[in-house]
C-alpha cells in the first residue's frame, strides 16, 4: 500500500496540467481512467483543445490529420458544464467525420449526501 501511495503522490501533480474546465456533475459509476487516451476539451467560451493544443479554427481537419487518432480511432470529450449543447455536438460530429469510432464523454461524478 505504501508503494501505491508513493506512486500516487508522484503522479498526481503531473495529472493537473492542461486546460481547466468545470465538468457537469452527474450521478454515475466511476469509470477507470487511462491518461494515455486522446482527449478533446471544450471550454466555457467554446474554445476546443486537443490535449494542450487549441484546434478551434479547424476541429475536423486537425483531428483527421492526427496520426495517433487515425490509428486508435478512440477519443474522449471533456466539456465545461456551461458549454451550449450545440457546441459539443459540433465537436462530436467533427470527430465522427474524422474517423473516430469510439467516442466517450468525461464528467465529474455527482456526490450524493
Amino acid at each position: 500500500m505504501l508503494v501505491l501511495l508513493v506512486i500516487f503522490m508522484v503522479t498526481a501533480p503531473l495529472l493537473t496540467t492542461g486546460v481547466s474546465v468545470d465538468l457537469p456533475k452527474v450521478k454515475s459509476a466511476p469509470m477507470p481512467t487511462d491518461d494515455s487516451k486522446m482527449m478533446v476539451i471544450v471550454t466555457a467560451d467554446e474554445h476546443v483543445y486537443l490535449g494542450k493544443d487549441e484546434i478551434t479554427s479547424d476541429v475536423e481537419g486537425k483531428l483527421r490529420a492526427n496520426a495517433r487518432l487515425g490509428e486508435e480511432k478512440e477519443l474522449y470529450i471533456q466539456a465545461d458544464e456551461k458549454v451550449p449543447y450545440g457546441a459539443v455536438l459540433r465537436v462530436m460530429q467533427a470527430a465522427r467525420t474524422a474517423g473516430v469510432e469510439k467516442l466517450g464523454m468525461i464528467t465529474d461524478p455527482l456526490v450524493v449526501k
